[in-house]
């Protein structure tokens, strides 16, 4: 598909990009060969092909959600270099300007 270099000066104000004379007729060779690769695999039957995320099959990506457990907040707490009397970790105070 070619495109003329008003139709590419309309992609590239959209774009908001500046492009003078020559890039135009460089971008209207260049915006023509992806629209000519886009019309190829327009042309490939899918008739029958399920949608995919991967090219390879993939399992046991997620887990069950399950509430469990953790020593890490304690950890964490134990790390503060202060804390109040009831264990919560104290902040230095930031006032912006």
């Amino acid at each position: 598909m070619k495109l003329d270099p008003e139709q590419c000066q309309r992609v590239a104000e959209l774009a908001r990009i500046e492009v003078d004379a020559d890039g135009l007729v460089r971008l209207s060779s260049q915006l023509g060969k992806i629209l000519e690769f886009f019309e190829q695999l327009d042309a490939v039957n899918t008739e029958g092909v399920e949608p995919t995320t991967s090219v390879v099959e993939v399992s046991g990506a997620t887990r069950e959600d399950v509430v469990r457990e953790s020593a890490l907040a304690e950890r964490i707490v134990d790390a503060a270099p202060r804390r109040d009397a009831s264990g919560h970790i104290v902040v230095p105070k930031i006032i912006g300007g």
